[in-house]
């Protein structure tokens, strides 16, 4: 899925992998999952949040949907220690 995102967006050389994403990145992202999902109601670019990694972009989800004295239990292992 991936593999076909960045051919599909990028073209065969997969530039944006080494180098970072493009700033268009907000626009193919809805295109790609469209496509490869068939949502029943189209994910539309203001819908996609680009972030440096699952830890920062959760910490911005948890923030905003948690109010003071709430939390989330999370039920698998983020990342593993280097």
């Amino acid at each position: 899925m991936i593999r076909d995102f960045t051919r599909d967006t990028y073209g065969p050389s997969g530039f944006a992998l080494v180098h970072g994403p493009e700033p268009n990145i907000t626009q193919a992202m809805p295109k790609f999952l469209n496509k490869s999902l068939k949502p029943r109601l189209p994910i539309q670019p203001e819908h996609v949040a680009i972030g440096p990694g699952i830890g920062a972009i959760l910490a911005h989800l948890i923030w905003h949907l948690c109010d003071k004295g709430e939390g989330v239990v999370l039920t698998a292992v983020l990342s593993l220690p280097f």
